[in-house]
């Protein structure tokens, strides 16, 4: 154990400049994806952070889930293209274009379907499904957007279901004097966000760059959600941020398609291979 031990402590000295690469690469793709996910560090809650796009994958774990991690990682706040996400509130505070994860509204809007019977739910999952269609036989014909008509009509269509939905699910007004914010049904609080943040919701509309769901940056935590559910939590944070600088390069080189045994072999040699930046 002592000398796995040892390895894990050189492979993290050795690796540092290639998971840097990576994420000085990750400020200058076109599109990445951030997630973020509990994680047990020494018998307390931290948070495993992520961003990543198809070839490239970072990680980091901090303590604390908002935007001081986000800070601190020092990735996303440099960044001005375009970051796809679950509508966490701190991603809002970034100064770069977002996009909504989709695969999130449609489970919400079939659970409003399914709990108040409304049919406008089913009306926007249908919606958003067809674009998603039009956009996969768009990139299929090597086409590099959709037709404005094409925009034009979704746009249309959305706002039409948000006009009707509004006027089945009104804002609630205060009954009595007691002071406080009044409380919302989900159903208005979802319509408020899918208006407010319609561009982000359709943004796979309007850049077909940018996929239906934030399933890339799902994936890159589903591993040490895993791990963790089998070998339980880090006992120290060095132990975790060692993981996340050994999982970062390997996650990476493996999308890129290297054999992973002789990267690492090569790591260990001091001739790790330098990951491509996208």
């Amino acid at each position: 154990p002592a000398t796995v031990h040892a390895w894990i402590g050189q492979a993290c000295v050795l690796l540092q400049p290639q998971v840097g690469h990576i994420a000085q690469a990750l400020i200058d793709v076109p599109v990445a994806h951030a997630d973020e996910s509990g994680l047990r560090v020494t018998s307390r809650l931290h948070w495993l952070h992520t961003v990543a796009c198809d070839t490239l994958t970072w990680y980091g774990v901090h303590a604390k889930r908002g935007i001081l991690a986000i800070t601190e990682h020092g990735i996303l706040p440099k960044r001005v293209a375009t970051l796809v996400h679950d509508c966490w509130k701190p991603y809002w505070q970034l100064d770069c274009e977002h996009a909504l994860c989709n695969a999130h509204l449609l489970r919400e809007l079939t659970f409003l379907h399914e709990t108040t019977g409304q049919n406008w739910p089913k009306r926007m999952m249908a919606l958003l499904i067809r674009a998603r269609g039009r956009c996969e036989a768009a990139r299929r014909d090597n086409r590099s957007a959709l037709s404005a008509r094409q925009i034009r009509r979704i746009l249309t269509h959305y706002e039409a279901i948000l006009e009707d939905a509004q006027a089945r699910n009104p804002r609630a007004v205060r009954q009595n004097k007691h002071r406080g914010r009044v409380k919302q049904t989900l159903a208005f609080n979802l319509l408020r966000r899918l208006r407010e943040h319609a561009a982000e919701v359709l943004r796979f509309v309007t850049d077909l760059r940018v996929p239906f769901t934030n399933n890339l940056g799902e994936r890159a935590i589903r591993m040490p959600k895993v791990k963790q559910k089998i070998s339980g939590c880090f006992r120290t944070l060095k132990g975790a941020q060692n993981f996340c600088i050994i999982r970062s390069y390997l996650d990476t080189m493996h999308k890129q398609g290297h054999n992973l045994f002789e990267v690492l072999r090569l790591t260990f040699m001091g001739q790790a291979p330098v990951p491509a930046s996208g």
